[in-house]
């Protein structure tokens, strides 16, 4: 019984015991959830910054060339 004493299960009613290990795997699938949030958000700001260098290399490449000619 995961991990409880019989003291512990004693003591508890079913219903309290099952709250419990709802309230642990809804924990769980939060923790989850953030996870591949932050991973996203990490991989959208890459994303912006990619775009924000490829518009400097642009932007240089034409005041090079304006310097050239």
């Amino acid at each position: 019984m995961a991990g409880f004493t019989h003291s512990q299960l004693k003591n508890k009613s079913f219903d309290e015991e099952i709250k419990e290990k709802d309230e642990g795997s809804v924990t769980r699938a939060e923790e989850s959830s953030s996870k591949r949030a932050g991973t996203e958000l990490e991989q959208e700001i890459i994303k912006k910054q990619k775009i924000d260098d490829d518009q400097e290399e642009a932007e240089m490449k034409k005041h090079m060339e304006i310097l050239l000619v």
